[in-house]
């Protein structure tokens, strides 16, 4: 099991009308996390980077939510959650109204590069 305070998340998905492939880094409490579009039609190729603040963590054994806490309104936070099994991420969804993702499927993976070793607790 991982610790969800001081891992990096990285999670890479499609925009819902395919116009732009996401990364989503996740960087531990206290950092800031961003979100990389990678544009695939008009620009191909060319990058944009935006910061999505800090998250809120919630985990209650099995189950995974990273909120925004500069989030008003609940309904439009950004918000990724997921299921854990070990130290395996299965179901992420990923939500962020600027990039059009609502509750939109995205692969996430641990960056082992950024992170500090596992505890094994």
């Amino acid at each position: 099991m991982f610790n969800i305070l001081t891992t990096v998340l990285i999670c890479t998905g499609l925009t819902p009308d395919g116009s732009s492939q996401l990364e989503i880094e996740i960087r531990p409490a206290g950092k800031f996390s961003v979100i990389t579009y990678e544009y695939l039609r008009n620009w191909p190729g060319t990058t944009y980077q935006q910061t999505l603040g800090h998250f809120n963590r919630h985990f209650d054994g099995m189950n995974l939510e990273y909120v925004s806490m500069s989030a008003s309104d609940p309904e439009r936070a950004t918000k990724l959650t997921a299921m854990l099994h070990g130290d395996k991420i299965m179901n992420a969804r990923f939500t962020h109204m600027n990039s059009g993702m609502k509750n939109s499927p995205v692969d996430c993976e641990i960056d082992d590069f950024f992170s500090p070793p596992h505890s094994g607790h």
